[in-house]
């Protein structure tokens, strides 16, 4: 099996590091004339955003090395992993949300962590604790059945 990725984890000090490479980011976008009063507001929200789960986890995955897998099976063993990852955290008791997003695309980030160059972001898995259900009762409903994700092919 392989076992393509890396898990970097990151909570109190650390997290607050993160977050404010997150915004950072998000500053480097703004245009040189914004204002000091829209830049701070944008590290305030960037920062409470990040700060309002207990641990995020950044999970990357190599490009090939000397292995004989292809890129697309590293990023599907690294996917698998954290598909695992979210499904143990949901046993526990635990709400995760996987996406990815200017921090997991941005060198900035990739140097914060010293990544190698042929290595990728795939995710970053923000890990707290569940909110009401009745909130996402509208977002459940906005899903297509998974009986429209399937084709059937019979010879």
């Amino acid at each position: 099996m392989n076992q393509a990725w890396r898990f970097d984890v990151f909570r109190g000090k650390g997290l607050l590091k993160l977050a404010e490479l997150d915004a950072q980011i998000h500053l480097d976008e703004l245009p040189e004339e914004t204002s000091e009063v829209t830049k701070t507001a944008i590290i305030e929200r960037r920062c409470a955003k990040m700060m309002q789960y207990p641990f995020v986890i950044i999970v990357s995955i190599p490009r090939l090395r000397d292995r004989k897998s292809t890129y697309l099976e590293e990023i599907a063993a690294g996917a698998a992993a954290v598909q695992n990852m979210l499904l143990a955290a949901h046993e526990e008791g635990l709400a995760t949300f996987w996406s990815t997003g200017k921090l997991a695309h941005n060198k900035k980030t990739k140097t914060f962590l010293d990544l190698a160059k042929d290595e990728e972001i795939i995710g970053v898995i923000r890990v707290g604790y569940p909110e009401s259900e009745k909130k996402y009762e509208k977002w459940r409903k906005k899903r297509e059945p998974v009986a429209k994700k399937l084709n059937w092919h019979e010879a």
